[in-house]
C-alpha cells in the first residue's frame, strides 16, 4: 500500500532553513536582542578593527558578517562596509552580495516561492561553493550553518553536524544559528543535545523563537520543557511584536491541548494567529480538527505557508490544489519525507494516478533515497504500472528491521501486493494479513482499511475465491471509517462483487 506520515503528533519545531530563506520570511530581527560587542580574531583584533585598518573586501566581509550575527544593525562603519561590498562584488557571488544586501536593508522581503525553495540540484556544486567561501572566510558562522543544511540533504551526517559545530562555535547567541543547530540535531536523532545547546544560550526568558523552540522539541521528545514559564510571560509582552510570539503561542496552544484545555488552546492559538508564521499556520491546519475551527485567513497571503495549504486543501478534498502545495512544501523543506509522502499517497490512492505518483518520486530521488516510506510508495506505483521487477529491487533494499512498527507494517502489506503481483498469492495473503492485524492493533484503522482494500482488488485480480469475503471487509472498514476519498476502491470492488 501506499503510506503517508504519521499525522496523529506534531509540534512547532524550528524550521531547518538557508539564511536566505530566513531573512526573506524575516525571522532574523529582534526587538529584545541585546548587543554584545563584536568578537575579537585569534591575532587580538576584532572585525571591525581590522576593516578600519584596512578597507579591503575579506574584512568587510568578515566585518558585516559579524555584526548580523550579533544583530547590530545601527552600526554607520558596517553600514559602510556593506555598501563597499555590494559595489565590488560581482553578481556571480550571490552569497556574499546576499550578506551585504541583508545588512543595508535587515526586512528585504522577496516572497516568490523560489526564495524559500533550498535547491538540492545540483547539490554538489552548492556544496563546492560554500566550502569556498569558508576556506575564505573561516569565521563566517552564516556560511557554515548553511553548508552543514546541504551536507543534511546530501545524506552526510557527520559533515553536517561538523559544520553546525563550527557555526556554534563562532556564534553561539545567535538566534538562526541556535535554531539551526537545534533542528539539525533533532533530524539526526539527538534532541537532548539541541536542548542542550538552547539552554546553555540562556536565551528562554528573553527570546520568544528560543523558548518556542526549547518547549517544543521537550514536547516532541517526551522530555521535560525548561521555558514555559518564562515563555507564558513572553507572550504576554506587548513590548515583543506579535509576529515574534506566534510560534511561542503556538506551540503553548498545542501543549494546552495535549493536556486537555482545549479552551486554553484556543486563546493561545488566537494569539499565535494575529501576526502568523509559516510554522504557525500550518500548526494552526494540524489542530483544526481538535479545536473544530481553522485558521480564518487567506493562506496564499502569508510567504511560503505551503505546509498549511497542503493541509488545508486537502481537509476541502481538493486534491490537485493539494499536491501542488506539496510540491512546493518538498522544495521549502527538502529533508522532510512528509510532503511528497502525502502527495504520492494523494495521487496514487486517492486520485488512483499512479502515473503522477511516479513523476512526484522519481524527480525527487535525493530524498527519496533516505526515506523508506516514500521508496515504499515509489515500488507501489511502480507495482500498479506493471513494473515488477523495479518495484522488487526497491523493495529489497529497504532495511526493514530499522524502522519503526507503523512503518513495518505498511511495508508489509506493499509486499504482499508484491507477491500477488508474482504469482504467490498465499504469501500474499500472509503479508497483508500481518499488516491489517498490526496496524488494527495500533489503532491505525483508516491505515487498515486502505491495506484491506488493495488486498481485496489482488484477490479479485487472481480471481480467488477470498475475493468476496475480503472485499465485504474492506467496504466495510471504509464506511466505518468515512473515508470518502476512497470511493473509486469501494464502487471497483462493488462492481467487481454484484
Amino acid at each position: 500500500m501506499s503510506g503517508t506520515f504519521d499525522q496523529s503528533k506534531r509540534q512547532v519545531i524550528p524550521r531547518w532553513l538557508s539564511y536566505h530563506a530566513s531573512n526573506a520570511l524575516q525571522l532574523l530581527s529582534s526587538e529584545s536582542s541585546s548587543r554584545s560587542t563584536l568578537s575579537r580574531t585569534r591575532a587580538g583584533l576584532s572585525a571591525q578593527e581590522k576593516w578600519q585598518n584596512d578597507n579591503n573586501l575579506s574584512h568587510a566581509v568578515d566585518f558585516v558578517g559579524e555584526a548580523i550575527v550579533i544583530s547590530d544593525f545601527d552600526n554607520a562603519q558596517a553600514l559602510d562596509a556593506a555598501k563597499f561590498i555590494l559595489t565590488n562584488v560581482s553578481s556571480e557571488k550571490k552569497h556574499v552580495r546576499a550578506l551585504a544586501k541583508h545588512y543595508v536593508d535587515p526586512r528585504d522581503d522577496i516572497s516568490e516561492d523560489d526564495q524559500f525553495a533550498v535547491k538540492t540540484d545540483p547539490i554538489n556544486s552548492r556544496i563546492s561553493s560554500l566550502k569556498s567561501r569558508t576556506a575564505t572566510h573561516p569565521i563566517d558562522p552564516i556560511s557554515w550553518a548553511d553548508l552543514s543544511l546541504l551536507y543534511a540533504i546530501a545524506g552526510s551526517r557527520s559533515k553536517s553536524i561538523r559544520c553546525m559545530s563550527v557555526a556554534l562555535g563562532l556564534s553561539k547567541g545567535n538566534r538562526f544559528v541556535l535554531r539551526s543547530a537545534a533542528r539539525c540535531f533533532v533530524h539526526f536523532g539527538e534532541p537532548d543535545r539541541a536542548l542542550d545547546i538552547i539552554r546553555k544560550s540562556a536565551q528562554c526568558k528573553s527570546d520568544p523563537w528560543i523558548a518556542a523552540s526549547e518547549i517544543a522539541i521537550a514536547e516532541s521528545a517526551g522530555l521535560k520543557n525548561r521555558c514555559l514559564r518564562p515563555g507564558r510571560q513572553l507572550v504576554a509582552n506587548d513590548n515583543l511584536s506579535q509576529f515574534s510570539r506566534s510560534e511561542l503561542a503556538a506551540t503553548i496552544s498545542t501543549l494546552e491541548l495535549a493536556h486537555g484545555s482545549s479552551r486554553k488552546a484556543k486563546v493561545f492559538m488566537r494569539k499565535a494567529l494575529l501576526e502568523p508564521t509559516e510554522n504557525s499556520l500550518a500548526q494552526a491546519e494540524w489542530m483544526a480538527a481538535n479545536l473544530s475551527s481553522s485558521p480564518t485567513v487567506e493562506l496564499e497571503e502569508y510567504p511560503a505557508s505551503y505546509e498549511a495549504r497542503a493541509q488545508h486543501y486537502y481537509h476541502l478534498k481538493d486534491y490537485d490544489r493539494t499536491i501542488q502545495a506539496a510540491r512546493l512544501w518538498a522544495d521549502f523543506q527538502p529533508l522532510s519525507s512528509r510532503p511528497l509522502a502525502q502527495a504520492s499517497f494523494i495521487a496514487s490512492v486517492v486520485l488512483n494516478d499512479d502515473s503522477r505518483s511516479i513523476s512526484l518520486l522519481r524527480d525527487s530521488a535525493l530524498v527519496r533515497q533516505f526515506d523508506p516510506i516514500l521508496t515504499n510508495n515509489y515500488a507501489f506505483a511502480l507495482m500498479r504500472q506493471g513494473r515488477i521487477s523495479e518495484a522488487s529491487e526497491l523493495l529489497r533494499r529497504i532495511d526493514k528491521r530499522s524502522l519503526p512498527l507503523r512503518e513495518q507494517l505498511i511495508l508489509s502489506a506493499t509486499n504482499g501486493l508484491l507477491a500477488f503481483k508474482q504469482g504467490n498469492p498465499e504469501q500474499g495473503r500472509d503479508l497483508y494479513s500481518l499488516s491489517v492485524k498490526g496496524l488494527d492493533g495500533l489503532g491505525e484503522y483508516r491505515g487498515a482499511a486502505i491495506a484491506k482494500c488493495f488486498w481485496a482488488i489482488a484477490e479479485i485480480d487472481s480471481e480467488s475465491d477470498f475475493a468476496k469475503a475480503t472485499s465485504a471487509d474492506a467496504m466495510k472498514r471504509v464506511k466505518k471509517q468515512k473515508m470518502t476519498e476512497l470511493d473509486v476502491y469501494t464502487n471497483m470492488l462493488k462492481n467487481a462483487n454484484p
